[in-house]
């Protein structure tokens, strides 16, 4: 089996910097793991935090459950 040169990675917390950082980290070469111990649907909280169109954009077109990865 070939070895990556790149490490496996763990994540803990599924917020928005932790599915950034793992999508950055996937596109560089590293496999990684997404931790998010919230068991139901995830209300409207914190401080009215926005998203600009390049990040929607990058997000949308990095879904691991729509592109193939």
């Amino acid at each position: 089996m070939h070895k990556s040169k790149w490490p496996r990675v763990a994540i803990i917390g599924g917020s928005m910097a932790g599915l950034t950082t793992g999508l950055i980290l996937r596109d560089l070469g590293c496999t990684v793991d997404i931790n998010e111990r919230q068991t139901t649907a995830l209300k409207g909280r914190g401080a009215g935090i926005g998203l600009n169109q390049t990040t929607l954009r990058y997000l949308s077109e990095n879904d691991p459950n729509n592109s193939g990865h």
